[in-house]
């Protein structure tokens, strides 16, 4: 399981970026975008399971990031990968955080890959 703050001090540490609060509607949302322009690379929210296609009913957290395509497909065959929430499912993932097997040393790539997707 991956804690939001270590996500927010990730990105903040490595890309000098600090996650803004975009919808009136989802004040917990976390939006990175890069600074020279502007776009998107990550998203960070809280959702219910069931909009995963989970069993239960808990709120979960997700990151969403922007990868290459060849890459969602096979990171779609793990347990805490899923296609996009709300976002083109072609380019975009999400990520479950509050999956077991989820470790930061496996989303640092991710959230690398991501950025430098958004250029």
């Amino acid at each position: 399981m991956i804690e939001r703050t270590q996500i927010n001090a990730y990105i903040e540490k490595t890309f000098h970026v600090k996650a803004e609060k975009r919808f009136t509607k989802f004040p917990d949302y976390d939006v990175f975008r890069r600074l020279d322009n502007h776009k998107w690379f990550g998203i960070v929210m809280d959702i219910n399971e069931s909009k995963m296609e989970l069993a239960g009913s808990k709120q979960i957290n997700l990151i969403n990031l922007k990868l290459e395509p060849e890459l969602i497909g096979i990171l779609l065959g793990k347990d805490a990968y899923f296609p996009a929430y709300h976002m083109n499912k072609e380019h975009w993932i999400s990520i479950n955080l509050n999956a077991d097997e989820m470790t930061m040393g496996e989303l640092k790539p991710l959230i690398d890959a991501s950025y430098q997707l958004a250029e």
